[in-house]
């Protein structure tokens, strides 16, 4: 009697299993075959590689999945939470190398000494224009106002490019 029930429950599964085959939807690209995949972006049915390509260059499907699309609360499972989180996570990650690849705001305000030199020079009628911080020119540049005589002392750097190159000839 033991046997002929298992016998019976294994015809049972095996009746299930082609019953469960035979509701199986057919591929909703070729009709012919059960299908077998899911697209992740529409939810399209298909049965092969081959249908799913057929789909994506028919429909223009991307088949990826809408990570932002409402998923009611019947259906919200842990899967779904940890997309939700590492969808976070990337946005997170991607605003974090925004702000690092930002160039730094630049600094307007010169130092005291250069303001009142570009202001002085204003004044004599001269636009006097100062290099950004770490310049060679700038470093090097002796250029001042001194205060008690009231007066600018240039560094003037001549060059003669024709001249070395006389020079250089001769």
């Amino acid at each position: 009697m033991g046997a002929e029930t298992k016998l019976q429950q294994a015809g049972t599964s095996t009746d299930v299993t082609a019953q469960i085959k035979q509701q199986q939807a057919p591929c909703q690209v070729c009709q012919q075959l059960p299908h077998k995949y899911r697209c992740p972006g529409c939810q399209l049915q298909t049965c092969s590689l081959a249908c799913s390509q057929q789909h994506k260059q028919q429909s223009g499907c991307t088949g990826k999945r809408d990570k932002l699309a409402f998923v009611p609360m019947s259906q919200f499972s842990d899967k779904h939470i940890m997309s939700d989180y590492r969808w976070l996570e990337e946005v997170s990650r991607a605003d974090d190398n925004a702000r690092r690849l930002r160039p730094p705001t630049p600094r307007r305000e010169l130092p005291q000494h250069l303001s009142s030199l570009v202001h002085q020079a204003r004044l004599r009628g001269v636009r006097l224009l100062i290099m950004p911080p770490g310049m060679q020119r700038r470093q090097c540049n002796s250029t001042r106002y001194d205060y008690r005589n009231r007066k600018l002392t240039w560094r003037v750097e001549w060059r003669f490019p024709a001249a070395a190159a006389a020079a250089a000839a001769a």
